[in-house]
């Protein structure tokens, strides 16, 4: 469900290329409809402010990337440690990390970035508004 973890799993030999690109097309055009959808039953008003992350007017770009990348990456690296087969027992509270994780991630880079976390998830909304300011 995000194209950073799917690049991740390609980069460290986990998942194929062909299995890779499937994937983030799918992840991509899903988020997509999604945002179409969401577009289509919500007020304009409460979607004009919540659709597309934006940078804030007291921030700059640069900003925003540097959170957005460290965010995705504590995210991909959470995942990763809890689900490193090496480890012999099982990790009963990995869903819980996985969350917090998340939290942590959105709490963090919120006000800053959106706290997006997910390529996919700030690409539907963009197609579907058309609104491309600062986006990577």
């Amino acid at each position: 469900v995000n194209p950073a973890l799917t690049l991740a799993l390609l980069a460290t030999r986990k998942l194929d290329a062909l299995k890779a690109m499937v994937y983030v097309f799918a992840q991509c055009l899903g988020a997509t409809v999604g945002a179409g959808i969401l577009y289509l039953v919500l007020p304009l008003k409460s979607t004009a402010n919540i659709f597309v992350n934006k940078v804030p007017m007291d921030g700059n770009a640069g900003q925003a990337l540097g959170m957005e990348v460290l965010v995705t990456f504590q995210l991909v690296f959470t995942i990763f440690s809890v689900e490193d087969q090496r480890k012999r027992e099982e990790c009963e509270t990995a869903n819980l990390a996985i969350g917090c994780s998340i939290s942590a991630g959105i709490f963090t880079a919120g006000k800053i970035s959106g706290g997006s976390m997910n390529p996919a998830r700030s690409l539907g909304p963009a197609i579907i508004v058309g609104y491309w300011e600062h986006h990577w």
